[in-house]
């Protein structure tokens, strides 16, 4: 290997190499599976699309996996990305089923709508590169952020091969934006750039209102700083991480002059309950008693458990272990409809994920064969849910 090549795989863009090359090799055989017609990443249906009005070359999935399928969130965000500050239920021929939950997720939309230049037979493409793309900086800002901390770079792939980011690559939707910008807000936050990092923040509460708790995680920190350790330092930072607050109220007040309804009213009514319940209600009616739930909920078990007992000894900042309990505990409440909804509660797990990941890296109690053991079960699991991928694209039935 030569000295450039060696320089470029000991540096965080050895890291985005892997994942455009893994990601970009997914999304080939996906795409030659679908005769490359990008529209069949929305997953758009029937029941919420008038196939004589939808905008011209999209694609209608009508059965999967010999189920009546009624599409999936990402079309929601392709009929938002026609025009994302929309006050119509119906346009487009595409119905969206509660548009202030789907518009509380702005950017993703909005992004898009920018980069397609207005041209609405670009849209289905430009949704996966947007995806593509964060997916890279992510492992870019994954890798730095582990240079900085002082760790071997390639844990950081740890961050943009969460499983769960198949789905969200597969069907056009918001996480991987979401977390990309919180990744860039931890790295900022890091290199003491403070007000950098609650400006992320900010962007990543308006692509996926559940990182909001990397404001609150922050918040809980420096008012507990002032008001109990009298550290003045503390009021100032705070006031900062209101930004990602502020943000998140200005939009929901524009959610609810929009539609009449706040988008996190409606979410918390449908998607909250009391901690575990949900889990356990469908563990008692055998709604979880399959290969693959088992394995998921294992995995998150596994990852929680791991993350509790190496919260005492990691070096990582108080902030994220605050971010963590608060992410956790949010989670805890999700309702019985998001653990038995498809592929929703590894969808939910995203920021527990993400701050535990961070939290288990600095840990000197997790040793190293618990690391990498930790490594290899999350790219297996990453590789469970491309075959899920590859057959769902395989037996799909489009019109």
């Amino acid at each position: 290997m030569n000295t450039s090549l060696k320089q470029i795989f000991n540096s965080s863009m050895g890291i985005v190499l892997i994942t455009a090359t893994v990601y970009g090799l997914f999304l080939g055989f996906i795409l030659i599976q679908n005769n490359f017609d990008f529209s069949r990443f929305i997953l758009l249906s029937p029941n919420f699309a008038d196939i004589n009005k939808i905008p011209h070359n999209i694609s209608l999935v009508t059965e999967c996996l010999g189920k009546k399928r009624t599409g999936f969130d990402g079309q929601f965000y392709y009929r938002l990305s026609l025009n994302p500050f929309t006050n119509k239920t119906t346009d487009y021929g595409i119905k969206i089923d509660s548009p202030q939950l789907r518009q509380q997720r702005i950017l993703y939309p909005i992004l898009v709508r920018i980069l397609s230049f207005g041209i609405n037979s670009l849209i289905p493409i430009i949704m996966i590169l947007v995806n593509f793309f964060m997916l890279c900086l992510m492992a870019w800002f994954s890798g730095e952020a582990m240079r900085y901390m002082k760790i071997n770079i390639y844990w950081g792939l740890l961050i943009p091969f969460y499983p769960g980011f198949i789905i969200s690559l597969s069907r056009d939707l918001t996480e991987i934006l979401g977390i990309c910008l919180l990744t860039i807000a931890f790295w900022s936050f890091l290199k003491n750039k403070i007000i950098l990092s609650a400006v992320f923040a900010s962007l990543a509460v308006l692509a996926r209102e559940t990182t909001l708790v990397f404001a609150i995680g922050f918040l809980i920190f420096y008012f507990y700083e002032f008001i109990f350790k009298n550290k003045k330092s503390g009021i100032k930072n705070a006031l900062i991480f209101l930004i990602p607050l502020a943000t998140f109220i200005i939009w929901q007040i524009f959610l609810f002059f929009n539609w009449h309804k706040t988008g996190i009213g409606e979410g918390i009514s449908s998607d909250i309950g009391f901690p575990f319940l949900g889990l356990i209600s469908n563990i008692l009616n055998k709604n979880l008693f399959n290969l693959r739930n088992g394995i998921e909920i294992f995995y998150l078990l596994a990852m929680v458990v791991i993350t509790f007992l190496a919260v005492k000894s990691s070096q990582i900042k108080t902030q994220i272990k605050v971010c963590w309990i608060v992410a956790f505990l949010i989670f805890s409440f999700t309702s019985a409809k998001v653990w038995t909804a498809e592929f929703d509660f590894i969808r939910a797990f995203t920021e527990p994920y993400f701050f535990g990941i961070l939290i288990i890296l600095t840990s000197a109690y997790v040793s190293q064969f618990f690391k990498k053991t930790i490594f290899a079960a999350t790219i297996m699991f990453w590789l469970a849910f491309v075959c899920s991928a590859f057959l769902i694209a395989r037996l799909c039935i489009f019109i």
